[in-house]
């Protein structure tokens, strides 16, 4: 893996937001009949789930 994509991956764990194309991956291999949700709402979804308030949830 290049040095600028692994910046970049570190960069989004540290903000909260895990690798879009990991999660894809994952949810193909072990999730087949899940709808993969596009970036945008991957996003969305981790960053709620990061700040709402006391409640513990994961993004992915």
């Amino acid at each position: 893996m290049g040095l600028i994509r692994r910046l970049c991956e570190m960069f989004r764990l540290m903000v909260g937001v895990p690798d879009y194309q990991r999660y894809v991956a994952h949810l193909r291999a072990h999730h087949p009949d899940t709808p993969v949700p596009t970036e945008g709402e991957f996003v969305a979804r981790c960053q709620k789930a990061r700040y709402e308030g006391g409640k513990q949830s994961r993004c992915c």
